[in-house]
């Protein structure tokens, strides 16, 4: 499931570096994320939407490692909604090493083929 894809849109910076992918999952109501990160060595991770905020400045999405059932999973990444002048919506957010992330929502995953978020290192040199 590792993706080395870049934006194809000409209005985005082709020159960001990805930092992981999320499929969407659903069980029952409930949505979350699976994927990997991008990388020689990628690792699983889930990703839950924040359902009730005590306030407003807490993330929309918590990104973690994906471990064994019941283990504890560290958090890598959080992620806020945000919406362009433009009406798109999209995330942005930081890794728990305080590098900023940009994401993308694909509207068309094509039933799973491809990922829902694709999350990018926002001042990737």
């Amino acid at each position: 499931m590792q993706t080395t894809a870049k934006p194809t849109n000409p209005n985005i910076n082709n020159d960001l570096k990805e930092a992981f992918a999320l499929w969407e999952r659903k069980k029952g109501e409930k949505v979350w994320y699976s994927g990997k990160t991008a990388g020689d060595t990628p690792a699983n991770i889930v990703a839950f939407v924040v359902e009730t905020k005590k306030n407003p400045n807490q993330p929309d999405i918590q990104v973690y490692t994906s471990s064994e059932k019941d283990s504890e999973k560290l958090q890598l990444a959080s992620l806020w909604l945000n919406e362009a002048k433009s009406g798109v919506k999209y995330y942005s957010g930081t890794t728990n090493e305080k590098e900023k992330l940009i994401a993308f929502i694909n509207k068309d995953t094509q039933d799973g083929k491809y990922p829902k978020i694709r999350v990018y290192f926002k001042d990737a040199k």
